[in-house]
């Protein structure tokens, strides 16, 4: 399910672009039903929260939530909090309350500082009715996208998805050069300014605070949230141990929605299996994951025994719960050279691509978010270098000669590809260096870039998903 805020600020006729703002969500998301909506109205004012259905079968219709009004305090959030139960219990709030009410009842109580107390995944507007301010905030980690703009004769509007304020005719689409430069020069997306005119964001992390006065200005962001200094060093392995168990299971507990199922994929590498693992101790009594890994085929097997097929571990993993129900997806890999002769398999496939298979069937289960471990031990691994990188700082020579020759047969440039190795052996991935020659053309872009246009038309037709991968800490960052 996609939960989306709609809101209007300032504006004679709120209702009307707020309407119109709706009715871009619906052609935009498109699931084919109707969404439930809550929506907060005064004069000059109109907020709304969407939640969009998927289409799975036998889903249950979705519960509008996410909105919250009273005498004193508007709010509309998209959020998945998880310190959700201990804050209730603070407030005296009934468990399972909707997060709107749960975000007034700590602004009302420690204004300002009682939205620092927020944890999870979250965007939310509030209106101080009595100061007539507008307060915006978006997560640490900028999962949950909100941007806004500043419409004719001084209304605001607010919305989840940037293209729905240029469809309802809150601004035009025009080019913002200065937004290109921004990104460019940045290789991220950590400022407001869009490479839209007119269009803004909250960035991941921050607050911006609005007035009426101030129609037309951009108000600053201020940084929300910063990591608490260091502790200690552990002192020996089991420190570490415990320290590393501490930190993977914050960090796969704060990417967990309160409500809705997950997916995962499962292989046999030590990240994914350990975030799936540590996702089923948090879910709540409702909650399931949908597991899937990915097998060559059968003919395959019978030339490569056990090649790619990591289904033996991945249901060793999932055998002992019944909180999680698994599926193999049978792909059909061309295989370049055998595993013995080239120590690092090359291949390629004929059909389907695991990555967008499994996104395919995490979506078709009804499932919000997908964990997964892609890459994670690879990281580890090759620190940063990747496969060929890694091989060529190894002076291992002949297995780099052997993968040059496998990307040849796939048509591949065999000198772009030594340049390639050498070029990550002198700046791995992550460091500065190889930011600002990425620039917005790096790959963690790149790669977000094909995995969503290349599963949007299948995915969109059954719900939208949030992807977390151990190997990429910056998913979310162009939101």
């Amino acid at each position: 399910m996609l939960t989306a805020i709609n809101a209007v600020f300032w504006c004679p006729e709120p209702d009307r672009v707020s309407s119109n703002i709706q009715r871009a969500f619906a052609e935009r998301v498109s699931t084919g039903k109707a969404a439930a909506t809550t929506t907060g109205v005064t004069a000059t004012s109109t907020l709304a929260c969407h939640t969009f259905p998927s289409n799975k079968p036998g889903q249950p219709a979705p519960r509008a939530t996410g909105m919250y009004q009273d005498a004193s305090v508007h709010v509309v959030c998209a959020a998945h909090l998880t310190n959700r139960k201990p804050l209730e219990k603070q407030l005296g709030l009934p468990a399972g309350s909707d997060p709107a009410v749960l975000i007034a009842a700590l602004y009302a109580r420690d204004g300002i500082a009682g939205l620092d107390q927020l944890a999870g995944a979250f965007a939310l507007v509030l209106h101080d009715l009595a100061t007539d301010t507008v307060i915006a905030r978006r997560d640490p980690f900028g999962v949950c996208p909100l941007f806004w703009a500043w419409g004719a004769g001084g209304q605001l509007a607010f919305a989840s998805l940037p293209e729905v304020l240029i469809d309802a005719g809150v601004i035009k689409a025009k080019r913002n050069l200065d937004g290109v430069v921004d990104l460019i020069a940045s290789s991220s997306a950590a400022k407001p300014r869009t490479l839209i005119t007119g269009l803004y964001r909250v960035p991941a992390n921050s607050q911006m605070t609005f007035s009426a006065s101030d129609a037309g200005r951009v108000p600053a962001a201020k940084t929300c949230w910063r990591p608490s200094p260091a502790p200690d060093a552990p002192k020996d392995f089991d420190g570490w141990s415990r320290e590393l168990r501490r930190l993977m299971d914050r960090a796969v507990a704060t990417r967990i929605p309160t409500t809705g199922d997950l997916a995962a994929s499962v292989s046999s590498g030590l990240d994914s299996t350990s975030v799936t693992m540590l996702a089923e101790a948090h879910l709540s009594d409702d909650q399931h994951i949908f597991a899937s890994t990915y097998a060559a085929s059968e003919e395959a097997e019978q030339t490569y025994s056990g090649l790619l097929d990591e289904t033996e571990v991945a249901q060793q993993v999932v055998a002992g719960s019944n909180r999680i129900s698994w599926r193999r997806h049978r792909l059909k890999p061309k295989i370049d050279h055998k595993p013995a002769e080239l120590g690092v398999i090359a291949w390629q496939f004929d059909e389907g691509v695991p990555e967008y298979e499994t996104a395919i069937a995490a979506a078709q289960s009804g499932a919000d978010v997908l964990l997964t471990g892609w890459g994670g031990d690879n990281a580890a691994s090759y620190k940063g270098l990747g496969t060929h990188a890694a091989l060529l700082k190894k002076g291992n020579l002949r297995q780099l000669r052997l993968l040059a020759d496998a990307r040849k047969l796939r048509g591949r440039k065999r000198l772009k590809f030594y340049a390639r190795a050498a070029a990550d052996t002198l700046m791995p991935q992550g460091t500065r260096l190889r930011e600002l020659f990425s620039g917005p053309k790096r790959e963690t872009m790149n790669y977000n870039h094909r995995m969503y246009t290349g599963f949007k038309p299948q995915y969109r037709a059954n719900s939208d998903l949030l992807e977390f991968r151990t190997s990429d800490t910056q998913t979310n960052r162009l939101s």
